[in-house]
């Protein structure tokens, strides 16, 4: 029994010793406060400075003019009182966005970002190359892209309670598409409690992320604008679109609300959910669900209006042989 009782004592020192070095380095995190009145006049001054598992408040107000690239692991930035409203410079230096995040584990929120162009026609508000980023509360309007990120696979993207608006170019002019949430190849994509509408010509939401789950949220069309799809996945992967309200307008190019698989660069372990949707659109011959794969998706409970079926099926003959080569490859595994 004395072994094992050492054993267990050792156990228990080695834990206390991690939990005081949590606590040290806890200890050494820096609250850092960005306002006319602060020591860092500028969100991008205190950004400028911070070390990883610091805190950073924002005071409300205007910051013209400024951007950021982030850098640093466990970053918390929070605007206080009315969302603190930060503008694009004229010219952004790093050429991609308002802010640049290539750390892990960075929560944004209460912030309001607008005004991202950039000569390649794809200036975002927040371009996400890092690990985790964590978005609440955030207002995003009037950028050429809303929120972007890179393709690293291993990251996650969380969009919760936001409002992701009016991104938009004239693509008949540069030739390029906006959207407002553009997800590349990464491992997971949330967005909850959300509101997303306003996009021209590109997509509202546009997702290759391996998991995507998308629930509680209003994605529309405006009076001024459509979006080609509310929702695109074009590359499949498994997917949840839950309890969400959808609302396509007249003018949009495109009959389905929400499209599946269109790029022919399917993931594995394809699926598909479509639960609990109250869609509405105008227009003619208007459809749910246009899914270019071979994966059968589960309806469950979705109320249509002025939309003449659920799911229709596109599949090209490169579509038909991809699945049926990847079955193969599955059974001799």
């Amino acid at each position: 029994m004395q072994p094992k009782i050492r054993y267990r004592a050792l156990k228990l020192v080695s834990a206390t010793c991690w939990l005081m070095l949590a606590g040290a380095a806890a200890a050494h995190a820096a609250i850092l406060h960005v306002g006319p009145s602060r020591d860092y006049k500028t969100p991008s001054a205190a950004l400028k400075i911070a070390e990883d598992d610091d805190v950073i408040f924002i005071d409300e107000g205007l910051y013209n003019g400024d951007e950021a690239i982030i850098s640093r692991n466990n970053l918390k930035i929070i605007g206080l009182g009315q969302a603190p409203r930060i503008t694009a410079p004229e010219k952004i230096k790093n050429r991609k966005a308002i802010w640049v995040i290539n750390g892990d584990n960075v929560t944004i929120r209460n912030l309001e970002l607008s005004g991202a162009q950039v000569p390649d026609r794809n200036g975002a508000a927040i371009r996400h190359q890092g690990g985790l980023l964590i978005l609440e509360k955030l207002k995003v309007h009037d950028n050429e892209m809303g929120i972007l990120t890179s393709n690293k696979k291993e990251a996650k993207l969380i969009i919760r309670d936001s409002e992701v608006y009016n991104n938009t170019q004239d693509y008949y002019t540069t030739g390029k598409l906006s959207h407002n949430i553009y997800v590349g190849t990464i491992a997971e994509f949330l967005m909850e409690d959300s509101v997303v509408y306003g996009a021209r010509t590109g997509h509202n939401v546009k997702s290759r992320a391996k998991k995507n789950i998308i629930r509680q949220c209003v994605i529309s069309d405006t009076n001024d604008f459509s979006a080609s799809y509310l929702i695109d996945l074009p590359n499949g992967g498994d997917a949840l679109v839950e309890s969400c309200t959808l609302i396509k307008g007249k003018a949009s190019e495109n009959n389905a609300l929400i499209s599946y698989g269109a790029e022919n660069r399917k993931q594995e372990g394809n699926s598909l959910t479509l639960k609990n949707i109250v869609a509405r659109a105008d227009g003619g011959n208007r459809i749910l669900l246009r899914n270019h794969s071979m994966t059968s998706p589960v309806l469950e409970n979705n109320q249509l209006e002025n939309i003449s079926g659920e799911s229709d099926q596109d599949l090209e003959i490169s579509d038909f042989f991809d699945n049926l080569l990847y079955k193969i490859r599955k059974w001799l595994q």
